[in-house]
């Protein structure tokens, strides 16, 4: 009995021992158990990394730190400071900018009781910056567009935000990317943007066009008298935006009056004609230029002055105009010097196994023109000396010699086809009669082919068919036809 008794007291101790102590145990609330750790368990603490490398130019580098306990930083770098945060748990190391020319280095420790964790330190030397973009500008269409630019440099770079609304700039690596919205308007738009890397910046150019809107008008060239007056282009567009050059000289006054283009020109007291050029458009590349030209007091023509105003266009298409148009062509009696050359077409076009002789002329004279050059028409004739000669070879020898000198008489008639700038090509055809001046026999030929002219300069190019006298074989059979050309000069 009395051992049962001592064996349910000791059973009841040990019960009342474990009541004591569960009931003695700490109640923990949560955001509380690093402290109950700290008073109940052994200090811990760790960090994400031991080490922290920058760039000449400086920066920030973010550390975790886990600890159970309160914990510090000692730092005594003298170009690092750190932040130390214990309720978040980090600190944030920064550096600043190393303009020495040798990297340089630093420890500094964070203490929890009696654990220390070391944390290293680099920077790099200072090193120029350097930047490379692709290209400093970058062009769109009215369309939304996307398009890339790659970016080097030995800095860490970055992008400015641009300030535009209808466009967007991003950093991507090492690629920045430029998106475009689309231009809902005829008037085209610019903007720009800038990367930097140190000290270096390099500002890109962002163009877009805007949408080519219809856009017609009822002439592009209007012709006046020397009395000057008043014409009319009609406009038709889509859009109202349209305007024109002001910067025309005094003779000529424009003026808009809802969808069309008045245009006065005052009377030409001159002799000679005059023009002016203007556009017309939206200032976006789609601008139409319209040519005044007007005639001086020594007027062309009625009936080139009449088809010109029943047709202001006058076949214009682009720069070419067709017929004799006028323009400041001069006086209709022209003077000038004349150079020609020419040669047998049976030498320049030989056959094989044939041997024919060279028979070439040159000379040059004096040519009077009767009519502008702007005409539709023009005649000239005149009086010019020309040398023939001839060159044989038979066998081993050359023969040369002279076939005759000659005071020719050519007259001549040019019908304009075509105008481009201020220059005419026209058809030429004519006639011309050889007086022989020694041991000679006369000829005749006529001609036929192509030239320019200007005001000063006529170029011709042509065929020649002499009507010789049978006696002399230079100028029949084989060697009557001739090609050659001529220049003449206009004082």
């Amino acid at each position: 009995m009395e051992k049962t008794r001592i064996v349910a007291c000791a059973l009841a101790l040990f019960l009342a021992a474990g009541t004591v102590e569960a009931s003695a145990a700490p109640q923990y609330k949560r955001g509380h158990i690093a402290k109950a750790l700290s008073k109940t368990g052994a200090t811990t603490l760790t960090i994400s990394q031991n080490s922290a490398s920058f760039g000449s130019e400086g920066g920030l580098v973010v550390i975790d730190v886990n600890c159970n306990s309160t914990w510090t930083v000692k730092n005594a770098i003298p170009w690092v400071s750190v932040e130390s945060h214990t309720s978040a748990g980090i600190i944030r190391v920064h550096a600043e900018e190393n303009y020495g020319s040798s990297p340089r280095t630093g420890t500094f420790y964070i203490h929890a009781g009696s654990l220390t964790q070391r944390i290293d330190v680099y920077q790099e030397e200072y090193l120029p910056a350097t930047l490379e973009v692709s290209d400093t500008e970058v062009r769109y269409d009215n369309y939304t567009g996307s398009k890339t630019l790659n970016v080097k440099s030995n800095k860490n770079w970055t992008v400015d935000e641009s300030s535009y609304d209808w466009f967007n700039v991003t950093k991507d690596g090492g690629v920045v990317q430029i998106d475009v919205q689309r231009n809902e308007s005829i008037r085209p738009r610019e903007g720009s943007f800038t990367v930097r890397a140190g000290d270096k910046t390099t500002v890109v150019t962002v163009k877009q066009s805007g949408y080519e809107p219809y856009f017609s008008l009822s002439s592009q060239n209007l012709d006046f008298d020397a009395a000057g007056g008043t014409s009319a282009i009609a406009v038709e567009s889509e859009s109202n935006e349209w305007s024109y050059d002001e910067h025309l000289p005094a003779w000529v006054i424009v003026s808009r009056v809802g969808n069309k283009i008045n245009v006065y020109a005052e009377p030409n007291p001159y002799q000679e004609a005059r023009s002016a050029t203007f556009s017309v458009g939206f200032g976006g590349g789609y601008d139409k230029q319209i040519v005044v030209q007007q005639f001086g007091t020594l007027k062309a023509s009625n009936a080139v002055v009449k088809k010109q105003e029943s047709n202001n266009d006058y076949g214009k298409h682009d720069d070419v105009y067709y017929g004799g148009k006028p323009s400041s062509g001069g006086s209709r009696f022209r003077v000038g010097i004349e150079l020609v050359g020419q040669m047998n077409t049976n030498y320049l076009f030989k056959k094989s196994g044939d041997d024919p002789a060279l028979i070439y002329g040159y000379g040059g004279g004096l040519i009077f023109g009767i009519g502008r050059y702007t005409d539709v028409l023009n005649f000239t004739f005149g009086g010019k000396f020309m040398q023939f000669r001839y060159d044989l070879k038979t066998g081993f020898h050359d023969d040369k010699g002279t076939v005759g000198n000659y005071i020719v008489i050519p007259a001549n008639l040019k019908i304009n086809t075509f105008r481009m700038g201020s220059s005419k090509f026209y058809l030429g055809g004519g006639y011309e009669y050889g007086i022989p001046l020694k041991d000679a026999v006369k000829f005749q030929d006529w001609n036929a082919g192509i030239g320019v002219n200007s005001r000063h300069v006529d170029w011709y190019i042509f065929y020649k068919g002499f009507i010789g006298d049978d006696s002399d074989v230079s100028f029949t059979g084989d060697y009557k036809g001739h090609i050659g050309t001529s220049l003449t000069f206009y004082f």
